[in-house]
């Protein structure tokens, strides 16, 4: 994997968002504005490993991100590391 991606567990979206989405900002979990700049949703899975072509409305996906002009921020790079589909009280939100 290159130094701009990284996969998260995304446990929900109140949308459908497809493969290739660009999102723009990143707010931690008080709302604050942490990064600004193009991020491309690269691959979307579930915990079978099966590709899907989009984040469905409503699921938890396994998502590849890619940070297109930097490295990773460290708003992400500090979410716990997480090993089953339980949620975490540390997240970010993706707009």
């Amino acid at each position: 994997m290159k130094e701009n991606e990284i996969v998260l567990l995304c446990t929900f979206s109140e949308f459908d968002i497809p493969i290739c989405h660009v999102f723009t900002i990143i707010e931690d979990n008080n709302g604050n504005e942490c990064f600004v700049g193009p991020i491309t949703l690269v691959k979307v899975s579930q915990g079978f490993g099966l590709p899907f072509d989009m984040i469905p409305q409503g699921h938890k996906t396994i998502c590849k991100f890619s940070f297109n002009n930097s490295e990773v921020p460290e708003v992400v790079k500090r979410l716990p590391v997480v090993n089953n589909w339980h949620e975490s009280k540390d997240f970010i939100i993706f707009k």
